[in-house]
């Protein structure tokens, strides 16, 4: 405090600043430092100080001067983490020009500063940073693209790639040696030339339709590379392609079967293309072939039960012919054929049903009803042209029934004269010892009855044209 407590006299201060400005002008420039980053050039020395450089400064200028020449030196700081960090990031492959530029601008910038120019060394360390600040912005744009080129290089895996692929993973390396992708993409371009060599074969061998080659090329890729995408669309329309063969295959097998009729055979192959190509178009042309065999199959089987209708209608078998028929449209009644085809079938074994159950009990006749409608059934046969042989013949045989059932039989009874006797729905004839009576054929109840005694029920089937004499009588007494 006494030391400052002196500098307030006038002739201490003056002195003070005298030897200030003898230390600024005389001591102070040997004891600074050169630039950093450029050495002096041994052919061009520092100008030495001129009169006007020697001439005393003020205070202020040289703080001023103090200051620039401690700012220069903390920018060249900057300036050399940069550059090295360039450095060992290659910069001299991706901006050789923009980083020499750079280094241009620090040479100007030591010029200045052993000229004693700090404010411009400053100036020039400023735009050499600002620059290396951009290259170092550069260097992370470079490499994206780098890793960007890279993979698209990979991915289309032209032979031409190769060197491309190459380049880019050298690149990303020297950026970026412990980036992740960098890593990936430098490990995948080891195994790339393979890569090319597999997935060109695939091309080949599948633009020549040899599918199974093809498939094992692809898959030789992807054991390269199991994430290579266009080794795996490659793969992915190989497995396709042969899909499609073995569909095409299996259609065409379907449709020699179809061709051959063997239904089972064709159903079985468009089933089984169905299930190998499970795309929209395949599936619907197997669905289509297999409507199609099942549609034929249909008609065929309509065509053989329509076929055997007609053979039992010509056979005169009406029954078996009417009951395909009514077979057919109970599967399928959009039938129209064969609808035409039961009228008239259906007609005939209604007839056929019709004289057989005559046939089969011609006392029937007897009753005049059925007498009727007999003569009318035989009308109706008389009636059909061309009638077959079983049609004629029962018409034959109706004729002569017909003409029978009118004719009477004599029948002979025999009694006791004490027994009453009875023809039902025919006459009471009473007692007698022996009587004739006229029936026409028919079924007859004859009974007996006497006091005392059982009565006798004899049941006569009458058809021929003579009958024994018969015995009527009751003789049990009750």
């Amino acid at each position: 405090m006494g030391f400052f407590r002196q500098l307030k006299s006038p002739k201490l201060w003056i002195a003070t600043l005298l030897l200030a400005v003898i230390f600024v002008t005389f001591i102070l420039p040997s004891l600074v430092s050169e630039p950093w980053l450029t050495p002096g050039d041994a052919n061009n020395p520092p100008k030495q100080p001129t009169a006007a450089q020697t001439a005393p400064l003020a205070p202020s200028v040289i703080a001023e001067k103090i200051q620039y020449r401690q700012d220069s030196q903390t920018v060249l700081a900057s300036i050399i983490q940069l550059r090295d960090q360039l450095t060992a990031q290659g910069v001299a492959r991706w901006a050789q020009v923009q980083f020499q530029n750079a280094l241009t601008a620090v040479d100007q910038g030591d010029k200045a500063y052993r000229s004693g120019d700090y404010q411009q060394s400053l100036n020039s360390y400023h735009q050499a940073l600002d620059q290396l600040q951009q290259l170092q912005q550069l260097a992370q744009q470079t490499l994206q693209q780098a890793l960007t080129d890279g993979e698209m290089a990979i991915q289309r895996a032209n032979p031409e790639d190769i060197p491309l692929a190459q380049e880019s993973a050298t690149l990303t390396m020297a950026i970026a040696p412990d980036n992740s992708q960098s890593v990936e993409l430098n490990r995948q371009v080891s195994q790339f030339p393979p890569l090319v060599d597999a997935l060109f074969q695939g091309d080949r061998q599948f633009q020549q339709k040899q599918y199974q080659q093809a498939k094992k090329a692809y898959q030789s890729a992807l054991a390269i590379d199991p994430s290579h995408q266009r080794a795996q669309r490659g793969l992915e329309d190989t497995l396709g392609a042969i899909d499609r063969q073995n569909f095409l295959a299996q259609m065409s097998e379907g449709y020699k079967a179809l061709q051959a009729e063997d239904f089972a055979a064709a159903l079985s192959a468009f089933a089984e293309a169905k299930a190998i190509d499970n795309s929209d178009l395949s599936v619907q042309s197997a669905q289509q072939a297999i409507a199609e065999t099942q549609s034929r199959q249909q008609q065929m089987a309509i065509d053989r039960q329509m076929d055997s209708a007609v053979k039992f209608a010509q056979q005169e078998q009406w029954q078996q012919a009417q009951q395909v028929y009514r077979q057919l449209l109970e599967d399928d009644p959009s039938l129209v054929d064969t609808k035409v085809k039961l009228i008239p079938v259906a007609i005939r074994a209604q007839l056929d049903q019709q004289l057989v159950s005559l046939l089969d009990d011609p006392l029937a006749l007897a009753d005049k009803a059925i007498y009727a409608k007999a003569t009318a059934w035989l009308a109706d046969a008389q009636g059909i042209a061309n009638p077959g042989p079983r049609l004629q013949n029962q018409i034959q045989q109706l004729e002569i029934l017909i003409q029978r059932a009118t004719l009477p039989i004599s029948v002979s009874l025999v009694s006791d004269n004490q027994t009453e006797v009875t023809i039902y729905k025919v006459a009471k004839l009473g007692t007698f010892a022996r009587q004739t009576v006229a029936l026409t054929p028919g079924r007859y109840t004859i009974v007996g009855s006497r006091r005392g005694y059982r009565d006798m029920r004899i049941e006569l089937t009458l058809e021929g044209d003579r009958v024994e004499p018969i015995m009527i009588r009751c003789t049990e007494r009750i």
